[in-house]
């Protein structure tokens, strides 16, 4: 009878056919058949166990390139648009930080920041409102502690902190995420930037430009959890700071993020 099936355990390093459901996000065992059909999907029988489960890591992998195709697909969602900031929308950034109650850099300040490196900032717009945006910057080495520790914000930095993209070189970025709260369909929005902002760092990697780490910090709940399902980890603290420290390794992480960034550059 309906509900009363009971659930398979899992063999070490694989995931039974209801978590790998789970982790895909669907619910329909049917459609799960139809990945292992198209061959997307390699049932196993780990330890000569009855019930076929599934390598975790290819069904991690299936289940990122699955949401990023779902996301980076525009054709079903014309009104919105992931793309790096221009000066012009430096205003709407600061709208958008605003918003959430947040003290910020003017937009003459971001602006300055272009000048040096015009791939700093990253928006998500909704039928031409700036929704969102992900702040992703090169700092030199003694600005990035600075932000990680607290002793310096947004509005401290100037163009004289930030390095210019050069072809050939690795750089660590400081990244922030910010998306108005307001909008009925402010989640979505979210993690299309996110998709989209893996899309933008494979076309500065087609440049030459690569980078290794990224690095976080976050007072608020929300962030911590974006960081958390991202897969940055939790750095020690540091005498002094004012936020928790996360870190996301580019070259070593086994999180989604990071495979599929390196399977881009390979």
């Amino acid at each position: 009878m309906p509900g009363r099936r009971k659930t398979a355990k899992s063999f070490p390093g694989f995931y039974s056919p209801g978590e790998a459901m789970k982790v895909i996000g669907i619910n329909d065992r049917n459609l799960l058949r139809s990945f292992v059909d198209s061959g997307r999907l390699t049932p196993k029988h780990p330890g000569d166990k009855a019930t076929a489960q599934f390598k975790i890591e290819q069904v991690e992998e299936f289940a990122d390139e699955l949401r990023i195709f779902l996301l980076q697909s525009t054709r079903d969602y014309p009104d919105v648009e992931v793309r790096p900031a221009t000066p012009a929308d430096a205003a709407g950034i600061v709208a958008v930080l605003t918003s959430r109650g947040w003290k910020t850099a003017t937009a003459l300040q971001r602006i300055s920041w272009y000048e040096v490196n015009p791939c700093i900032d990253f928006l998500v717009s909704f039928k031409g409102e700036i929704a969102g945006y992900i702040n992703a910057a090169p700092y030199v080495p003694d600005a990035m502690e600075d932000m990680m520790s607290g002793r310096k914000r947004s509005w401290h930095m100037t163009p004289d902190d930030i390095l210019p993209y050069e072809k050939g070189e690795m750089y660590d970025l400081y990244v922030g995420v910010a998306v108005k709260q307001n909008l009925p369909n402010h989640t979505f929005l979210a993690s299309r930037l996110i998709a989209g902002f893996i899309v933008l760092l494979k076309g500065l990697a087609k440049q030459g430009i690569r980078f290794s780490h990224l690095y976080a910090v976050s007072a608020e709940p929300d962030g911590q959890k974006l960081c958390d399902d991202l897969g940055f980890e939790r750095q020690p603290a540091q005498e002094g700071d004012l936020f928790p420290r996360y870190m996301l390794d580019l070259e070593t992480s086994n999180s989604s993020f990071a495979k599929q960034y390196r399977k881009a550059i390979q």
